[in-house]
Formats: structure tokens, sequence, C-alpha cells
């Protein structure tokens, strides 16, 4: 008897344990409920932000352009039941990175004289798509799978300007400081659309009420067709005694992959309401 009341304690007692990891300090549910929505994004950058702040290094401003340099992809998420999930998935990426570069020894006067070219990049990253994913396991850690459909577009231009001036049939000073070739002023990749249907793997563990880190990976198919890419480029023409533009262009192609697809969010940060 005493056997059978020890036993039954110890059950009782893996059973309040089990509850009590599941709920918050004020008895608030750890895990979320059917009906939630979650918002999940890159987490790499706070993480960085909070290493950062802890050791007093730079990168660690909290004003509303930080974090620079990330294209986020946002991910909504509908709980449906108590282990699957709607998926809603957006990245709406616009930037434009200016370089600009002193370039010394145009002629053999001396003191030397010096301009400065500059290269301007323009890209546009947008992607939307649809799935859903399956949860297993108990307690706050969870792994899940499942299926996503993404249309995708996305672009870029190169522009360069060139500080020497016109150019003259005596003076040949354009040069190849980014190595597109001397002369050049534009290149505009071809712009990509694209279908792509990846199978989901993934876990993520429930820090604090409804809050979560995870991180996962996927395997797919992806098929998009790249339009027709230009390149522009001047040149002094003897003929006119003028500078002349000349277009490359580059045909319609299409492409077919099959590979694993890695997005730029490595760790996942969610927030369920």
């Amino acid at each position: 008897m005493r056997k059978y009341f020890l036993a039954c304690f110890c059950i009782n007692l893996a059973i309040t344990a089990a509850a009590q990891e599941i709920t918050g300090t004020r008895g608030e549910p750890i895990l979320p409920e059917k009906g939630d929505w979650c918002l999940s994004f890159d987490a790499v950058p706070f993480i960085i932000y909070t290493g950062n702040v802890l050791n007093n290094s730079g990168s660690n401003s909290v004003r509303s352009e930080f974090p620079n340099g990330y294209e986020n992809t946002l991910v909504l998420k509908k709980l449906k039941e108590d282990n699957r999930k709607l998926r809603i998935k957006m990245r709406i990426g616009i930037t434009r990175e200016k370089l600009d570069t002193i370039v010394v020894g145009l002629s053999s006067t001396s003191p030397e004289p010096s301009v400065t070219d500059s290269r301007i990049i323009t890209r546009q990253n947008i992607a939307v798509g649809l799935g859903f994913q399956k949860s297993k396991g108990k307690g706050r850690l969870k792994g899940y799978k499942g299926l996503e459909l993404l249309v995708k577009y996305s672009s870029k231009k190169t522009t360069y300007t060139y500080g020497d001036g016109p150019l003259t049939a005596l003076v040949w000073t354009h040069t190849n400081t980014f190595g597109q070739g001397a002369g050049v002023t534009e290149f505009k990749e071809g712009n990509k659309v694209g279908l792509n249907l990846r199978y989901i793997l993934g876990a993520e563990f429930f820090f604090a009420p409804k809050m979560s880190l995870s991180a996962e990976y996927s395997w797919g198919i992806n098929y998009f067709v790249i339009g027709e890419s230009k390149e522009v480029s001047e040149h002094w023409d003897f003929g006119s005694n003028k500078v002349k533009s000349t277009t490359k262009r580059m045909p319609r192609q299409p492409a077919f992959e099959l590979d694993n697809f890695y997005d730029a969010a490595s760790i996942n940060l969610a927030f369920y309401f």
C-alpha cells in the first residue's frame, strides 16, 4: 500500500511539474492556443544588438534604422488547431547602395590629379507565399514540418559615374575602378520571376509566454525566368568626333533548380497574440 501511494505521489508530482513547465510565473500559458496569430521575423540583429550592449561595443543603436543591412522576411502564422498552422510569408526588400572611390594617377603631370568615381546598386527582392506546418512534441520544444509555395520577383541595376568628365579623342581616362570594364555606365540584370515549392523542417522553443525562437531548413523545386539583361557603355566615335553609347543585350532565359533553400533568417523570433 505504501508503494502504491508513493507511486501515485510521484506520478502526480511529474504531472504537476509538466504543467508548471508550460505556464508562466503568473499562470499564463507558455504555448500558443487555437486561434492565435503569430508574427515571426529574423532574430539575428537583435541577438547581435544584445551582445553588443552587454560588452559595450558598437552597433548597439536603438534608432529606427537599426538593423541596417538586413532584408527581413516576415512570416504570419494562424494557429488553426493545437498542432497545425497556416503560414503566410512576405518579403519586401528595396535597397540602394552607393560607393565612392577616389582615383589618382590620371596623367603624368605632377602632382597627379584625382577624381571620384561612383557606383550605385539598387535592388528589389519581393516574395509572397502560402503554406502550412504541423508541429509535434511536448513541453516548450516543438518540432515541425510543412509545405510552402512562394512567388518571387527580384531585380538589380548598377550604374557607374566617372569623375573625369567627357571623353575626348586624344584622352581616354575612363577607369575600371570597380571591375566593371572601362566606359561601362550601366548594367541591368534581367528581372527574375519564379515559383518555389518547398518542404520545411524546423524546431521551435518557447522561452517565455507565447514567445519563441525557431530555426528551419527547406528543400524544394525552384522554377524561374530571367528577363533580358543589358549593359550600356560609352566610347569615343572618331567618325562623328563625339561620345557615343553602345548597348549590349543578353537574351531572356528560363532556369530550374532542385536544391535546399536557406532564407536570410537563420534564427527566428516569434510573438503569438
